[in-house]
């Protein structure tokens, strides 16, 4: 039992680190409110670091295309978002949309730049 233990301790401590980057955990020296949860251990803490990366990563995925949305209207204001809603327009297939991706790949490099994230981008503003 007390070498489970140990690699237990083991694991959480390589693991912690990490928690500590990409989950939240209140700042040092916070004031825990009587409606905080308690500390929690460690499997709860990943879960949660999980959570909160997969909302993290939804958030700017949708960032990024409100962003190139906004760069298509501003060259082409009669696109009307209910008709990009709908989907791809009759007639396209697996073969049509991956030759419109490859054409798009360029471009979507240079607007995913602009997108701001961790303090940088913005620099395709004219």
């Amino acid at each position: 039992m007390k070498a489970r233990d140990e690699k237990l301790e083991a694991l959480t401590a390589g693991i912690k680190p990490m928690v500590g980057c990409v989950g939240f955990t209140p700042s040092e020296g916070a004031t825990l409110l009587p409606s905080d949860l308690p500390p929690r251990p460690i499997v709860d803490q990943c879960q949660m670091a999980w959570v909160d990366f997969m909302e993290f990563t939804h958030s700017a995925a949708q960032g990024a295309v409100v962003h190139a949305l906004t760069v298509v209207w501003s060259h082409y204001p009669s696109v009307k978002p209910e008709v990009i809603m709908i989907g791809y327009v009759r007639g396209m297939n697996l073969s049509k949309i991956e030759k419109l991706e490859n054409k798009a790949e360029e471009a979507a490099v240079k607007l995913a730049r602009d997108v701001y994230l961790f303090g940088e981008g913005q620099d395709n503003a004219q």
